[in-house]
């Protein structure tokens, strides 16, 4: 160690005079270098404004998971419950709708009004009575029971083709009429037809009223039509008709015994022009003017 210090000193004397190697302990320990502490400097918290909104922390993100399970859940039963809330208050409604549709079909009219009625406002069960009842209107109006049928196509109104139901029923009571001899009701029910059907030329060829005539060669029987123009005539074998245009007498065919036909032509002022004679064969026999 001494041949050190010495060595030391020479090498360093010459260039730092104030440096002696003497000086120095080599022989003493070293001290070990001085540890750094890793720890942080502690932070001093500043104050919060008290304007500023307080920090909340996150949700984690299996809370909201099972958050939204809950809701989907809860809407769910709900559904389930007013499902099955509804069932039970309107089972029975649906059961009875399905028996008058049932009865409609089947063609139980009476039936099906009155199950259709005691559902109120249930689906379209008003409208299922107009069309119980315009059904059973045309069933009557099929079986020639028109007064009932026109009896029901009046109170439905607008309903369907009722209103032209309405003048079929009445066309059908007047032919009824007609058939019975009663010829009054059936002129009114024609003449309330308007036209409809043939019941314009109907009218033309009216029965109004039925006369007799008792004479040497037996009994004449006439007819007439509403205006009281003669229409029929009939004697012994021997049937005359008579018709008409416009209000005057155009034409007498005979049929029978005298079978002949007579034909008359006017003037514009309405008085008789001609009147021609034809035997049964179409030849004319006469013409007077």
């Amino acid at each position: 160690m001494t041949d050190s210090k010495e060595e030391l000193n020479k090498n360093t004397t010459d260039d730092n005079p104030f440096f002696q190697a003497d000086a120095l302990d080599l022989s003493a320990p070293i001290s070990p270098e001085p540890q750094i502490s890793e720890e942080q400097p502690s932070v001093i918290p500043q104050s919060v404004p008290d304007f500023l909104p307080p920090v909340i922390p996150p949700e984690p993100e299996k809370k909201k998971s099972k958050a939204k399970l809950w809701i989907i859940l809860g809407l769910v039963g709900t559904l389930l419950i007013g499902a099955v809330l509804f069932w039970f208050l309107y089972f029975d409604d649906f059961m009875a709708y399905s028996n008058a549709q049932d009865l409609l079909d089947a063609k139980k009219y009476d039936q099906a009004i009155t199950a259709f009625t005691e559902l109120g406002d249930f689906k379209d069960s008003k409208e299922k009575i107009k069309e119980c009842k315009y059904e059973k209107a045309n069933h009557l109006l099929g079986k020639g029971e028109f007064e009932q049928a026109m009896d029901i196509f009046e109170s439905l109104g607008k309903y369907k083709k009722s209103a032209s139901q309405v003048l079929e029923c009445r066309y059908g009571i007047a032919l009824k009429r007609i058939e019975q001899g009663e010829y009054e009701q059936a002129y009114t029910e024609l003449e309330a037809l308007n036209g409809y059907k043939n019941s314009a030329s109907m009218l033309d060829k009216f029965v109004w009223k039925l006369s007799e005539e008792h004479g040497q060669n037996g009994t004449c029987h006439y007819s007439y039509d509403v205006k009281g123009n003669i229409v029929t005539k009939t004697y012994n074998d021997t049937v005359i008709t008579y018709i008409y245009k416009d209000g005057l007498l155009v034409k007498e065919e005979y049929t029978g015994n005298n079978e002949q036909t007579v034909e008359y032509t006017y003037n514009t002022d309405g008085k008789k022009a001609t009147e021609k004679r034809l035997n049964a064969e179409g030849n004319t026999e006469y013409t007077v003017t």
